[in-house]
Formats: structure tokens, sequence, C-alpha cells
């Protein structure tokens, strides 16, 4: 099983997190997207389901360990955006995508985290896959907004 990870810890009270994913080389059953790390793991992103003979990208998303896949993509589509809004205000978070990176869609529900350690909660980029990798995720582009401390 080949994965691979990186994480950004939150900061501030409010902050959306955006990553552009290509997904024209990613391989048959691979996932790869955006999650929230805590104490439960919640992911959003873009599977590759076997379809006959070719895979067809489909969003889907994960809460602790449930798996819900949604229908393909549209044909054409090559790259989507997948965002991250956290409120720890509120301790509420939600996942959305977008496949022009201007017009975002809710995925799912929103769900609140709590830190799974002393490091707190953590936004991250993920791949993975159930079996022997043949594609690559490309990650175009990762933005951080936050209304935390602010970098010179």
């Amino acid at each position: 099983e080949a994965r691979g990870q990186l994480t950004q810890k939150a900061m501030g009270y409010r902050s959306v997190a955006t990553a552009q994913l290509d997904i024209t080389l990613l391989g048959e059953g691979q996932r790869s997207g955006i999650a929230s790390l805590g104490r439960k793991m919640h992911g959003m992103g873009v599977v590759m389901r076997a379809s006959g003979d070719t895979a067809k990208p489909c969003l889907y998303h994960e809460m602790d360990g449930i798996v819900q896949i949604g229908e393909a993509l549209a044909d054409g589509v090559t790259k989507i955006w997948l965002r991250l809004e956290m409120n720890a205000v509120n301790n509420a978070l939600r996942c959305l995508f977008s496949t022009d990176g201007k017009n975002y869609t809710q995925v799912g529900e929103a769900f609140s985290q709590h830190s799974g350690d002393w490091k707190g909660m953590r936004v991250g980029l993920y791949t993975y896959a159930d079996r022997q990798m043949d594609g690559t995720a490309l990650f175009a582009s990762f933005e951080y907004i936050t209304d935390g401390p602010k970098t010179n």
C-alpha cells in the first residue's frame, strides 16, 4: 500500500485551506484529497473508480473511516479545487469542492473536530491506494488563509 501525506497545523480561529489537484495522472484505486486531522480523520477528494476498461474520477467524502463515493466527475474535468473551511470559535468545519476554482459546493455535512494530541488539529493533503500505486497526485497549488499570526 503506497501512501503520501503533507500536513499543516491549523492556526487562528478561522482559516481556509484550498488545494488544486490535477487528476490526469491518478491511477485506478488511488485516492487523493484534503483532510482535517485530529481525534478523527475527515477527508474529501477524488478516487479513481474502475468503470469497464478504464477508471473514472469520482468525488468522495470520508468521515472517521466511513466512505461515501459520489458520481463520476463530468467528462473533460482535469482539475479540481478542494477546500476545507475551519471555524474554531464554533468548532465547525466544512469540506467543499470546485471544478473552476470560483464556485464551491459543500460535500457532506459540517462537522466538529478536536485536537488528537498536543499538536492540535491539522489540515493535510494526501494520496494513497489500496493496491500497487501506479498513479501520481499533482497538487498544483496550496493556499492557507488564516486570521492567526501573520508572517513578514
